[in-house]
């Protein structure tokens, strides 16, 4: 079972669709979330939402996670698809914080606080009409490398991504992992 709180970025597994929530569901902390899960059936739970470091997989681990999931610190390796003004976002610093916003597509899905989720903050829960409407603009964003009108997916723990391969990430999460107390 995957246990994926608020913290998580892009769009979030959800049972239903609650137009009058911006959040699309409920704000539930992976911690939480997990506690509750781990307490209360016995299968095995990954716990994804804001992990994005050895430190925050050792967490979920010690409350009872068989594994940690990580998105969002992938996103800038050499090896991904991200497009270059989306890198360029994720390793800019004058971003200040994530959003939960239907902007981009009409669904609930955490990003980068854009212009473009700033000024469409109250776009309908109207999936997959908006993602048509909004998708010719955000591939003309991408082409002119202008990141303010893109979706810029990404959990809370976007502060810790950095760029290069793969193995160079998985190299510091398993040292950051077992070089704990």
């Amino acid at each position: 079972m995957i246990a994926q709180g608020i913290e998580a970025g892009g769009h979030r597994g959800l049972w239903f669709d609650d137009p009058s929530s911006s959040a699309g569901g409920p704000r539930t902390p992976t911690a939480v979330l997990l506690a509750a899960i781990v307490e209360t059936i016995d299968v095995p739970v990954i716990a994804a939402g804001g992990i994005a470091d050895g430190a925050a997989v050792a967490s979920v681990l010690a409350q009872g996670a068989v594994a940690g999931q990580l998105g969002t610190a992938f996103l800038c390796c050499d090896e991904a698809g991200t497009s270059a003004p989306y890198r360029r976002a994720l390793l800019d610093r004058s971003y200040r914080d994530t959003v939960v916003t239907g902007a981009f597509s009409g669904r609930p899905a955490r990003s980068l606080r854009n212009g473009f989720a700033t000024r469409h903050a109250h776009a309908p829960a109207a999936y997959p009409h908006v993602h048509h409407l909004t998708k010719p603009l955000r591939a003309a964003a991408t082409a002119a490398g202008e990141a303010d009108d893109i979706n810029l997916w990404a959990g809370t723990g976007w502060r810790s991504v950095t760029p290069g391969p793969v193995a160079e990430l998985m190299a510091r999460l398993e040292a950051e992992l077992t070089d704990r107390p």
